[in-house]
């Protein structure tokens, strides 16, 4: 039974570290909370980056977070 959906291709699917479908991981860096596309083109950039600097999306970056968590401040959630 599907539990999950791919964040980019929106298969549903079991959970799995890739999808079966278009085969990238889940934790890439488009699917960051972080991640912010760009105008133009398949390309982005980490919203924590100051420099900006273009990323395709299937880089896997430190600062990786998924776009559902609660966001903490002060150890308290908002």
């Amino acid at each position: 039974m599907p539990t999950v959906r791919c964040p980019h291709c929106g298969t549903a699917q079991s959970e799995a570290v890739r999808c079966w479908m278009c085969r990238r991981a889940f934790t890439s860096c488009a699917s960051c909370l972080h991640f912010r596309r760009a105008v133009a083109g398949p390309s982005g950039y980490c919203g924590l980056d100051a420099r900006r600097r273009p990323l395709r999306g299937d880089e896997v970056r430190p600062c990786w977070r998924a776009a559902d968590e609660p966001i903490v401040a002060n150890g308290l959630f908002d």
